[in-house]
């Protein structure tokens, strides 16, 4: 079985890796929310939170492809 290190592409695995490390149960989400938001800081992108904790992370599209459909992970 390989190892999540060894999986391509290496960066998408080293960002899930790093997600199921924190803890995240119903109604305690608060250290994912933190993360996510830390990671649209560093990375310098639009978010929202309501009051509830919904968070939603936006990134514009990248040049020449503004004419595409959008994605939207849940």
């Amino acid at each position: 079985m390989q190892k999540i290190s060894e999986l391509k592409p290496a960066e998408v695995w080293a960002y899930f890796n790093e997600i199921l490390a924190i803890p995240r149960i119903s109604k305690k989400e608060d250290q994912i929310i933190a993360y996510l938001i830390e990671f649209a800081k560093k990375y310098k992108l639009d978010f929202k939170q309501d009051q509830v904790g919904n968070l939603l992370i936006s990134k514009p599209a990248t040049a020449g492809m503004e004419d595409r459909k959008g994605v939207i992970l849940r």
